[in-house]
């Protein structure tokens, strides 16, 4: 990306809800719980028994990881307008959707399939399948409360975005400006 296109962007955050803030409590506690269960359990039970030790410990680092990457996608999730098309970025995961490629979009509730996707509270990523609207790319906060689909030539997409007035406001001004 250019300086000068860097300097033209405008960037939208996702809008948090009480229970992101909740699941991101509840993996910190897990952690803890798991990193004080394991240190007692090690310091009572002499001698270690090597298998308790190769047990606990992945655990307890499978519940770190799960923290850190829900952590990264919370801090990372964005939205971007550029000069050359609208951005949906999470980590290592971005989309790119031209604006030419835009046809509209609804703000909508859409009809969790349990047997589809998969997806936790809080966020939903990726390709997650709905029974009222099929196949919906996801970078939103919410598994399918209130989303801004954005529909396109291509796949649809569904986002969060925290102030969704200013954020369609920017939408129609970049279609007219892609437009003439």
């Amino acid at each position: 990306m250019e300086k000068s296109e860097y300097f033209k962007k405008k960037v939208f955050y996702p809008e948090f809800k009480k229970i992101t803030y909740f699941i991101l409590l509840i993996h910190i506690i897990l952690c803890l719980i798991a990193i004080i269960f394991i240190t007692i359990h090690l310091l009572i039970n002499k001698p270690h028994n090597f298998y308790q030790i190769i047990i606990f410990i992945p655990i307890c680092l499978i519940i770190i990881v799960i923290f850190l990457n829900d952590l990264k996608i919370y801090r990372t999730m964005r939205y971007e307008f550029r000069e050359n098309g609208l951005y949906l970025i999470c980590g290592k995961n971005s989309d790119k959707i031209s604006y030419d490629e835009i046809i509209g979009w609804e703000k909508k509730n859409l009809s969790f399939n349990p047997l589809a996707s998969t997806r936790i509270p809080g966020y939903s990523l990726g390709d997650c399948y709905f029974s009222n609207e099929g196949t919906v790319r996801m970078y939103a906060t919410s598994s399918g409360k209130n989303i801004l689909l954005i529909y396109t030539k291509g796949p649809k997409n569904g986002i969060t975005p925290k102030d969704e007035k200013e954020f369609i406001l920017e939408l129609e001004k970049k279609l007219k400006e892609n437009l003439s």
